[in-house]
This record gives structure tokens, C-alpha cells and sequence, in this order.
């Protein structure tokens, strides 16, 4: 029974973790958005660290 359960957990595993990645990263444009609409500063980065995120951090993207 025990070795049935390890299989089927295993079988699962990788479902899971296409699941993780279906989420859209959180980009630049994201933080503006959640920032101006008033969603608060712990919530966005609570949103940051537990998602993918796609930051572009030059300068000139920055500065927007």
C-alpha cells in the first residue's frame, strides 16, 4: 500500500509543478498597475516573492 501511494505521488509530481509555471510572471508594468490602483505595499510584494517575476531593471525602464 505504502509503495502504491509513493507511485501515485510521483505520477502527480510533475502535474504539479507544470501548474507552478502556468502563472504569467509579474512584470514592471504589474507593480504599476497594483500600485496604482491601492493595493498595499505588502501585498505587492507578498505578490512578488511568491511568483514568477520578469523585471526589466535598466535604467531606462526604472525611470518610468
Amino acid at each position: 500500500m505504502n509503495r502504491l501511494l509513493a507511485y501515485v505521488l510521483l505520477a502527480f509530481t510533475p502535474l504539479a509543478l507544470i501548474a507552478q509555471d502556468a502563472r504569467a510572471p509579474i512584470t514592471n508594468a504589474d507593480v504599476l498597475s497594483m500600485t496604482k490602483s491601492g493595493l498595499g505595499e505588502q501585498t505587492i510584494i507578498l505578490a512578488i516573492q511568491q511568483g514568477p517575476t520578469a523585471f526589466d531593471t535598466s535604467p531606462k525602464h526604472l525611470s518610468t
